[in-house]
């Protein structure tokens, strides 16, 4: 389009009417003068004449977007309006700004705007269609999405396929983030799924539960309204984390879970209850009372799973098994899995299970091999000090605590607040709103520092632990291998320190016959013991049992030590 030099007097001149009053007035409106052209339909009469943008006409271009100058259709600085009407050529309105732009509307014609620099004149009108310049508009970014999209996954689950797994779970598993199972996965999936019953047996952390959960989802299929598999366990924690699990390996079913366990209303869980779940997870306790008052019924359960049957039998939930076994159907699919193999529990299995397959994937009392290992020889009385010195110098990360009782617990976490370092204690007496939210402040990151009981852990599934602190040896010394297996899980790096003290060099020893080897000393000596008895400077403050000892003496009895000799490295 070619451009004229700007003559702004003229084009006034040309174009303005004179003014009556001696001021400035719009001329030629259509209140003013007859419309000539009555005879044909004029496109603007049913509009006031007002300076908002008004809808394209038939044949109309619109070219009001922004300008150069940042000028728009229907915006004015200040430069007046005009509207004229044609005897032969119809009606048109121009609009002036006052940087220039100019705004003109042709009736039955098309529409035209042109913007200015302030050194250019328009094209005059002659009653001609004015065809606009298109001009090429930028490319508009996409809007952004209001809904938070899930992070992708480099994870290949397909391994998982090639279990017997259908594309809803392996899909899941892709989201889960699993890449490979397990080698307690390759071997209990693939004999779940043939209907057999297991006898499982393997360190923590291994993936004990996608070994069963797996393949249960996969069995049941379809919903049907009614429990037909049941997962007993020994935990509150525990039970929550196997639904957990449970609900994000069935996110692509339509198979529903529910967890019961006490300490809670059952006034909830009954709500729960009344949908109908396929999946039932629960602690012995509170499923029986549920079974006796009726609000469950456990006549159509195809497969039960009992985990971690060796502490239900130390906590003396064997007796409680014993009666759920008796209410479920006989003509079942038992999976039985422990950390641990005990007498009991193999005669349990024996009693209940039928030509079972047995896995175990590491033998008993293998410690994982990500996981540094070391002991201090200590008093009683200075682990308290210690404790504080290897938290501070350390500098771990999240850091786990074992204490034997459960005020011991609650007196180290106490010290710990003393001395300046946030801690947390978890263990059965601790309420479950409470225990509920030290879990999850442990997990995310803003406590990182908890202190557990042997049976409260059995529940904790946190990733990225870097420290075990076994303040207290355990009497049963299996129950080591579960304690520093909560580092360095998934093929991960941790760290395990012991502190011992004279009374618990036979749980010491017991520990070393049974994982073979022997444990690197980090500081002191265990002939200290043996000089600080003979002074009668060293007396022992460990936890006491019923008949005056300490519990460790009575487990270095067993062993056939006194507790009181040196240690023979």
């Amino acid at each position: 389009m070619t451009l004229l030099p700007k003559k702004p007097e003229k084009f006034q001149s040309e174009r303005r009417a004179p003014s009556s009053a001696g001021g400035t007035s719009r001329p030629n409106t259509n209140a003013s003068r007859p419309n000539t052209n009555a005879s044909r339909p004029n496109t603007n009469a049913s509009r006031p004449n007002t300076n908002a943008s008004r809808p394209n006409i038939a044949g109309e271009r619109d070219r009001s977007g922004p300008s150069p100058l940042g000028s728009r259709r229907g915006d004015f600085a200040g430069g007046g309006s005009r509207r004229e009407d044609f005897a032969g050529g119809g009606s048109r309105r121009e609009d002036f700004a006052g940087d220039g732009s100019r705004s003109g509307n042709i009736a039955g014609s098309g529409s035209r705007r042109d913007d200015f620099a302030g050194a250019v004149s328009p094209r005059a009108f002659q009653g001609k269609p004015v065809v606009a310049e298109q001009r090429p508009r930028p490319a508009m970014a996409p809007a952004p999405s209001l809904t938070p999209r899930r992070p992708t996954r480099s994870s290949d689950a397909s391994a998982f396929a090639e279990l017997g797994l259908s594309s809803a779970l392996v899909a899941a598993l892709s989201e889960e983030g699993y890449e490979t199972p397990t080698p307690i996965q390759r071997q209990c999936i693939p004999t779940i799924l043939e209907g057999r019953d297991l006898l499982g047996s393997a360190q923590t952390g291994t993936g004990k539960t996608a070994a069963f959960m797996l393949p249960i989802l996969e069995r049941l299929g379809a919903p049907k309204g009614t429990i037909r598999a049941l997962v007993v366990t020994p935990t509150r924690e525990l039970a929550l984390q196997i639904a957990e699990r449970a609900t994000g390996y069935g996110r692509n079913l339509k198979l529903g879970n529910t967890v019961v366990y006490g300490g809670v209303s059952q006034k909830r869980q009954e709500e729960q209850l009344r949908l109908r779940p396929d999946v039932l997870i629960a602690t012995p306790g509170r499923l029986l009372d549920l079974v006796r008052q009726k609000v469950v019924s456990l006549r159509n359960v195809e497969m039960l799973v009992l985990d971690e049957a060796d502490t239900m039998l130390d906590m003396g939930f064997i007796h409680d098994v014993r009666r759920i076994l008796s209410e479920v159907p006989t003509n079942r699919q038992t999976l039985l899995f422990s950390a641990t193999l005990p007498a009991p529990i193999v005669e349990l299995s024996a009693r209940f299970l039928r030509d079972p397959v047995r896995v175990s994937v590491a033998p008993q009392g293998t410690t994982a091999e990500g996981i540094s290992e070391s002991v201090y020889f200590v008093s009683q009385t200075e682990k308290r000090a210690l404790l504080e010195q290897v938290l501070k110098t350390e500098i771990p990360g999240r850091t786990l605590i074992f204490s034997r009782t459960k005020h011991g617990a609650n007196r180290i976490a106490s010290q710990l607040e003393k001395a300046g370092i946030q801690a947390a204690a978890i263990h059965g007496n601790k309420s479950q709103s409470a225990r509920v939210r030290a879990l999850n402040e442990f997990r995310e990151g803003s406590n990182l520092v908890l202190v557990a009981t042997d049976i409260a852990a059995r529940g904790i599934d946190v990733q990225d632990v870097s420290l075990v602190v076994n303040y207290e040896l355990p009497n049963v010394p299996e129950s080591y291998v579960h304690r520093i297996g909560r580092t360095a899980r998934a093929g991960g790096q941790g760290k395990a320190i012991a502190f011992c003290d004279n009374s618990e060099l036979g749980c010491l020893h017991a520990i070393e016959k049974l994982t073979q080897k022997k444990i690197p000393v980090a500081g002191g000596s265990p002939g200290a013991f043996q000089k600080s008895e003979a002074s009668g400077s060293e007396r022992s403050t460990g936890p006491r049992g019923s008949n005056g000892g300490s519990t460790g003496e009575r487990q270095a009895g067993r062993n056939g030590q006194n507790g009181r000799r040196p240690f023979r490295r």
